[in-house]
């Protein structure tokens, strides 16, 4: 015979002195073989600031540095179900935060005005009909985040067993048009294990408009195309999928996006870059660096940035012949692709009072390739003629040949990003004597 025993609550309340409280209502039926249990847990409007700091900043700053920098406002509640037996368990309801903020000074992130009704499904048995969903929703009156407008956010929220969906697109405005990422999944949120899936949309953005922060030389063309899926999990960020830009009168295709250790203090930003068809002209005009003509390909493989310097990259740029496109290059880019390939001015000398007549010179090809790795830096010219190598292939009498003198070379990559500093000021020029 089974010896059944029950307990039942009615407005048990508890809590932490000062930081919150909780009122608890149900039921413990205790069966020798199969004990059950059904409460209803409701947590009254409390102010979010002394709960954040004694639950969850105490606790996990050390292992989360970054949670020492958010600031937090405003006030939560919830409404929960929980039932279970000695295999299952289930939790059910809604968490709600109303006025809050958020902000996060040192990455100038910030978040103001929050009305936020999450769903929440918690379950330990695995449920066939995956239909049932539990409603939610998000509004936020303010973002200001790096890099974007300030701008509002409304979603719905959609809550399944152990996941959180949004499943209509998200619209972000960005200087020169809008992004959309979504619909999103995130699935074992309860667990170690949690990730997410989504996609990354752009439709024709303007490509200077979203550049005009951060880079004051005029850049026509849009962006296109689509990161799908994107992951994330495990603070690391993967893509699949591809952007493609329209400039120059060519087209730059950015792929592979990734990131590291998105919540440390360092993340790790991952990238290629394929180009095809760039003119030249439009991208060396109006520049310190010195004028070329001609069609440009290449590709930047394996490109990881770390506070904010790259850190390793493989950098291939060639011209290639294009009917209707002459292969001219100034005197000055002839002189500074020298100096930062390490060499000296091949206007030395007589060349000198040769290179004085002209402003330009014809050219076979440019062909370099950039290595850095471990902080150290190497470049050499692509072009294998007769035991040299060249940066620049002259074509005809009146050219220039630019030799890489040191094929082995080898730099830090902080004295290369000096060298490059020092030939692309704007009283950098060609050095002929």
């Amino acid at each position: 015979m089974q010896v059944k025993k029950l307990l039942k609550l009615i407005n048990l309340e508890v809590g932490l002195r000062d930081i919150i409280k909780i009122d608890i209502n149900g039921t413990l039926e205790h069966k020798s073989s199969d004990p059950r249990f059904r409460f209803r847990i409701k947590v009254p409007s409390t102010s979010l600031k002394p709960v954040f700091q004694q639950l969850i900043l105490e606790p996990f700053k050390a292992e989360k540095p970054f949670l020492t920098d958010l600031k937090t406002e405003g006030n939560i509640s919830a409404d929960l179900e929980l039932e279970g037996d000695k295999k299952n368990r289930a939790i059910k309801g809604h968490c709600i935060l109303n006025n809050g903020d958020l902000s996060w000074g040192k990455k100038d992130i910030f978040f103001q005005g929050i009305d936020l009704n999450l769903p929440i499904w918690y379950q330990t048995r695995k449920i066939k009909n995956m239909g049932e969903i539990i409603k939610g929703t998000m509004s936020i009156q303010s973002m200001d985040l790096p890099l974007l407008p300030k701008q509002s956010l409304s979603i719905s929220l959609d809550a399944g067993p152990n996941r959180l969906s949004v499943t209509s697109p998200i619209t972000i405005k960005v200087p020169g048009g809008k992004i959309l990422m979504g619909p999103l999944l995130c699935q074992e949120i309860f667990s170690s294990k949690t990730f997410f899936d989504t996609s990354i949309t752009m439709k024709a953005i303007e490509i200077q408009s979203l550049l005009s922060e951060f880079w004051s030389h005029p850049v026509g063309g849009i962006l296109d195309g689509k990161f799908d899926p994107v992951h994330f999990e495990s603070g690391t960020i993967s893509t699949s999928g591809d952007i493609k830009a329209n400039l120059f009168n060519g087209e730059v295709i950015l792929s592979h996006l990734g990131v590291k250790g998105l919540l440390t203090s360092a993340p790790l930003l991952k990238l290629n870059a394929q180009w095809k068809d760039l003119n030249l002209v439009e991208m060396t005009k109006d520049t310190s660096f010195g004028k070329i003509q001609g069609v440009l390909t290449g590709h930047l493989k394996n490109l990881e940035i770390a506070y904010g310097q790259p850190q390793k990259f493989d950098l291939l740029l060639e011209t290639i012949k294009k009917k209707g496109v002459p292969q001219k290059i100034s005197v000055k880019a002839v002189d500074n692709i020298s100096k930062i390939g390490g060499g000296q001015s091949p206007f030395m000398g007589v060349a000198g009072i040769f290179a004085s007549l002209f402003k330009e010179f014809p050219y076979e090809k440019i062909g370099i390739r950039a290595l850095l790795e471990n902080d150290v830096f190497r470049i050499n010219g692509t072009i294998i003629e007769d035991g040299q190598e060249y940066l620049v292939k002259r074509s005809g009498f009146s050219g220039v040949n630019v030799v890489n003198q040191n094929p082995d070379n080898r730099i830090s990559f902080k004295d290369m990003v000096k060298r490059i500093k020092r030939v692309t000021t704007p009283k950098s020029g060609p050095v002929i004597k």
